[in-house]
């Protein structure tokens, strides 16, 4: 899942009102403004729930593929520019364009400060397939945090400017886009980068995957698509607003969604063909995106000498007496250990010996900081699992 910041403009719309049928895109070229937008799609076997980002820090959910809309909270931030699930639906990473992150345990209600991104330009966040977030700047650097945004390091550079999106492909690559086409990919997690292809359009805003293709839009709304990895590039659909400025996917409904930075959204299940849907009532939106996590939580099928480890309760932690979850598939001894976001151990209990199945372990963490730390799950065989504790003040 993406979310990015798209160039700034002050043009007015001009097309179709959102609920009318797509007709013929508007040719004139417009850069996106300053909402952010974020779809977020729950797994399959629920109802998915967007979520529509105010560069003001306003956030507002949608749980009917953006129809209608509440405010959920907001932020004391004037440059939202990114939201993203990490490994549930209900834990969101926000970030801002001066290097702000902040995180959410209960999908978008509440939310914490967990860090920064020391850069001024960030356009697009994304999370790596082992969970790392990856933050992209218009200049081109690449930071990654292992913690969930308490810190960040930098990985690497890409050349040229105005960098606008970035995606993680099921495939394991990543791609980044520039405003004016360029796509490069990355195959072994954001540290090279080769360029793959180029789109024939001068204001590129988003790029990602859908059905196993990549997928581009302009802002002025052309949707292009890739079949070969980001090589080659055709335009396959056109909107009919321009200052198109966000895409992304619902995988319950295996839809693409869009939006104008007015906050118009538009579904298509094939990039082809498309119906406006609803409309957020702000005024500058600039991107959608889903939640779905692309780093996978705790698996409930585990092998004969596994352990699991579920999500600490409660979570973000006020007091300091969280219960944790545990799964065994054999009995023995096993240890939890307590790491804060620099990787150091703080805190330990055990061994403690439990028989094979499910329980739950009370632990009265030995900190007091706020931040974010790592609860481990270690077996006396050698098998471990770790999750993340969020401890507020």
């Amino acid at each position: 899942m993406t979310a990015h910041r798209a160039p700034t403009a002050g043009r007015r719309r001009a097309g179709t009102p959102a609920g009318t049928p797509v007709a013929t895109l508007v040719g004139t070229q417009v850069s996106a403004a300053a909402l952010l937008i974020c779809c977020v799609a729950a797994p399959a076997t629920e109802a998915e729930t967007i979520f529509a980002l105010v560069d003001t820090g306003e956030i507002f959910a949608s749980t009917d593929t953006g129809v209608t809309w509440e405010r959920r909270s907001a932020l004391a931030v004037r440059d939202a520019v990114g939201l993203l699930a990490t490994e549930t639906t209900e834990e969101l990473v926000m970030v801002t364009r001066s290097g702000g992150v902040y995180f959410s345990n209960d999908a978008g209600f509440e939310w914490m400060p967990v860090g920064a991104v020391p850069a001024s330009d960030i356009e697009a966040v994304t999370m790596r397939q082992d969970g790392a977030l990856l933050v992209l700047t218009a200049t081109g650097a690449v930071w990654a945090s292992t913690d969930v945004g308490g810190s960040f390091t930098a990985i690497a550079a890409l050349t040229g400017v105005n960098h606008v999106s970035l995606a993680q492909a099921r495939s394991t690559a990543l791609y980044a886009l520039a405003a004016t086409g360029e796509v490069v990919e990355s195959v072994d997690g954001g540290v090279h980068w080769l360029l793959r292809g180029a789109i024939n359009v001068p204001d590129a805003v988003e790029i990602m995957e859908f059905n196993g293709d990549l997928i581009a839009l302009a802002a002025t709304g052309i949707v292009a698509r890739s079949f070969d990895e980001g090589a080659t590039w055709s335009a396959i659909g056109t909107l009919s607003q321009v200052h198109m400025s966000g895409l992304t996917v619902d995988r319950a409904r295996n839809l693409m969604l869009a939006t104008t930075q007015e906050g118009d959204i538009a579904a298509s299940p094939d990039g082809v063909h498309w119906a406006w849907s609803g409309v957020v009532n702000q005024v500058s939106v600039t991107t959608i995106a889903n939640d779905t996590p692309l780093a996978s939580g705790v698996r409930e099928e585990l092998a004969p000498s596994a352990v699991a480890l579920g999500h600490p309760w409660p979570n973000p932690v006020s007091a300091r007496a969280v219960t944790i979850p545990i799964q065994l598939q054999r009995e023995g001894k096993v240890t939890l250990v307590l790491y804060d976001g620099l990787g150091r151990a703080v805190g330990r209990l055990g061994p403690q010996s439990h028989p094979a199945g499910r329980h739950a372990v009370t632990w009265q963490l030995p900190v007091g900081a706020a931040g974010i730390y790592f609860v481990e799950l270690r077996a006396a065989w050698g098998a471990s699992a770790r999750q993340r504790v969020v401890m507020v003040r």
